[in-house]
């Protein structure tokens, strides 16, 4: 049997509270639309902690986001040895 139960949180604290309770019941053993129901409750729970979450997680995506963008150039002015290359060794 599957309870689920849906909260609508304020604060990021009540998040830790929420928990979905699958008794005597694994994803392998559920089929059809009570997977797909377990698949996007699961996703509903990921998507409201990044959401939660995106006072740090922006940050982090925006600086990956600009270390890619300005890989090649790096990697043409330390060809081109307008800079050097430092060694970690």
């Amino acid at each position: 049997m599957i309870t689920l139960q849906i909260f609508h949180f304020t604060d990021f604290s009540h998040t830790l509270a929420a928990v979905y309770i699958l008794k005597d019941c694994s994803l392998a053993s559920l089929t059809g639309v009570n997977k797909s129901l377990v698949i996007f409750a699961a996703l509903v729970i990921a998507l409201a902690g990044i959401k939660a979450a995106s006072v740090i997680v922006i940050p982090f995506v925006l600086a990956a986001f600009i270390a890619i963008i300005c890989s090649p150039l790096l990697s043409f002015l330390v060809v081109t040895k307008y800079l050097k290359a430092s060694r970690s060794c």
